[in-house]
C-alpha cells in the first residue's frame, strides 16, 4: 500500500538524520542498500555499506556535535523503487575550532524495497550553502 511505503520511507529519511545526530556511522550507513551509492558534492561516488560506513566514520571523528534537519520530503513510488528529495540544514561544531558550521543543501534519492524494508540505493549531496562562523556555543 502506497501510504505504509510513504509513511516507511519517511522514517527511513529519519532513521539517518537520527543516526547522523548521534553520531553513529553504522546506524547512518545501515539505511543503504549493500550496494548503495552516497555522491557528495559532485565527488564520484562511494559505493558499498562499507566504504560508506568508511566515510561517516571519518568524518564523524571530526565532529563534537551535530544537528540534522530534514524536511520538505518529495517522494514518488513507483512499485520497488522510490525517488526522493529532501531540503537539509545542518549545524555542526568540528573538534578543530571553535566556529559552528552551518550547511544547507539537498538530498536526492533513490530508495529500494528489500527484504529489510526500505534502503537507499543512492543519495546524491547537494550544496546551497555553506558557512563557519563565531557563536557562543553552550552545551547542556
Amino acid at each position: 500500500m502506497q501510504v505504509e511505503d510513504y509513511i516507511h520511507i519517511q522514517a527511513l529519511v529519519a532513521r539517518y538524520s537520527d543516526a547522523a545526530n548521534r553520531q553513529d556511522p553504522v546506524a547512518m550507513a545501515a539505511v543503504y542498500a549493500p550496494h548503495g551509492r552516497l555522491i557528495a558534492f559532485g565527488n564520484e561516488p562511494y559505493v558499498g555499506r562499507e566504504k560508506i560506513q568508511e566515510i561517516f566514520q571519518g568524518s564523524m571523528g571530526r565532529v563534537e556535535y551535530l544537528t540534522q534537519i530534514c524536511a520538505a520530503g518529495i517522494i514518488d513510488i513507483q512499485g520497488d523503487w522510490a525517488t526522493g528529495r529532501w531540503t537539509v540544514t545542518e549545524f555542526a561544531k568540528h573538534k578543530d575550532g571553535d566556529k559552528l558550521t552551518y550547511f544547507q543543501g539537498s538530498y536526492e534519492d533513490v530508495m529500494v524495497r528489500t527484504p529489510e524494508g526500505w534502503l537507499f540505493e543512492q543519495r546524491i549531496l547537494k550544496r546551497t550553502a555553506q558557512a563557519r562562523f563565531e557563536a557562543a556555543l553552550r552545551a547542556s
